[in-house]
């Protein structure tokens, strides 16, 4: 072959080769962005903002069911707050509730909600579990590894952010990273290879992510049937539907019962008219035991006043002294030494009834024990005679 014939082949061999070389690799990023993209959008559409009484967070889908939505996030973004606020990517807003949240650690928790109606927006999809995380405790990843990000609302505004993060590390349930996380960010996703692989808590200036092995076993304790890429059970019906059904059967129950009424004979017209009179008799003896009750214990209030108008008398005794006021000191003893209780009101005693119970009572005496703190502890009794329907002191026996 002719040398210089030679060269151009090679040369138009090499210019076609990094053509192809380049066109390929160009082909490759496009369709690498378009995917990415892909993903990013869906990830917008499932990651959520939870407003709840006391705090902004983050959380994720992870699992649809017809018309019912079921979010995960971390505890103490919802703690309080019984139905806090979901706000989609375009705002669109759901009133949530808390199947089930991990409230004896709300610090280190997961919490499991879920959002019902027939408008939920159309791209939502769950994010799935790492299936490496869910079947190996310990992620083993390469340290200083930057190929892990998350979603969020990290200054706890509208804004909606993706974050780039680094892997520093593992210790038990918990992964450590670097990055720009804000408390804004708990309840997030922390996501490897397009996979959630933990879930991010910032609390009290510690930032870290909860595995998603640990979500798993959380996820799995707090309903009985998971999610996708755990099983494929499916979550049990509501209590609240099964009680509207037993509600529904006893309506139905009732309108038959009033069918059976309106065509009933003579003889269960006779019947219902007998059963009529004895709901009216039982009537009568329901609101007659009634006022006997009320009079009994208006009674036995009463007797209570009586037996502890001694009492009362005392402590309103000492509450005088404390007043200064010397009149009504002397007005509650039988035979008052006026110079002394003047005396002692004038000394500007500050005495406090530690206790007074009544130890006797009869219709004309009573004797209170009593424990008073006046300058000193004085612990004792007092006797009291009724004098015309009014209790008064007759002897302090204190020491």
């Amino acid at each position: 072959m002719d040398n210089g014939l030679f060269k151009a082949s090679l040369f138009k061999t090499i210019i076609a080769t990094v053509i192809g070389v380049i066109f390929g690799g160009v082909i490759f990023l496009i369709q690498s962005l378009v995917q990415s993209n892909g993903f990013y959008q869906d990830i917008k559409s499932s990651v959520v903002k939870i407003i709840s009484k006391t705090r902004v967070g983050t959380g994720f889908v992870v699992k649809l069911d017809h018309n019912t939505v079921y979010i995960t996030t971390v505890a103490h973004v919802v703690e309080g707050d019984p139905s806090p606020t979901i706000k989609f990517f375009g705002n669109k807003e759901f009133k949530a509730q808390i199947l089930y949240a991990e409230s004896d650690n709300p610090d280190k928790g997961l919490a499991l909600l879920s959002i019902k109606g027939n408008d939920i927006p159309d791209n939502v999809v769950p994010i799935y579990l790492s299936e490496k995380s869910l079947r190996n405790f310990n992620l083993d990843l390469e340290k200083r590894d930057k190929a892990i990000f998350t979603f969020g609302f990290p200054i706890g505004g509208a804004n909606w952010a993706y974050t780039e993060l680094i892997y520093s590390g593992q210790k038990g349930r918990d992964l450590y990273f670097s990055g720009n996380i804000q408390e804004g960010n708990s309840g997030g996703p922390l996501i490897k290879d397009n996979k959630v692989i933990g879930i991010i808590t910032v609390k009290s200036h510690f930032v870290y992510a909860t595995s998603a092995f640990a979500i798993k076993e959380f996820l799995m304790g707090a309903i009985d049937g998971v999610f996708y890429g755990v099983n494929s059970s499916s979550i049990p019906r509501s209590t609240v539907a099964e009680a509207d059904a037993r509600i529904a059967e006893a309506e139905q129950a009732r309108l038959k019962a009033e069918t059976e009424i309106r065509i009933a004979k003579a003889e269960q017209a006779r019947l219902k008219a007998e059963a009529e009179v004895r709901i009216a008799e039982a009537e009568q003896a329901r609101l007659k035991a009634e006022t006997e009750t009320k009079m009994v214990a208006q009674a036995n209030a009463d007797e209570e006043r009586r037996r502890q108008a001694p009492v009362n008398v005392v402590r309103s005794y000492y509450a005088d002294i404390n007043r200064g006021d010397a009149d009504s000191v002397i007005s509650k003893w039988k035979s008052p030494n006026r110079k002394i209780l003047r005396s002692l009101v004038g000394g500007g005693a500050n005495c406090r009834v530690n206790r007074a119970e009544l130890l006797h009572s009869s219709s004309d005496t009573a004797i209170v024990s009593l424990s008073v703190t006046c300058v000193r502890r004085w612990v004792g009794t007092i006797e009291l005679e009724n004098v015309q329907g009014n209790w008064k002191i007759v002897k302090l026996n204190l020491k």
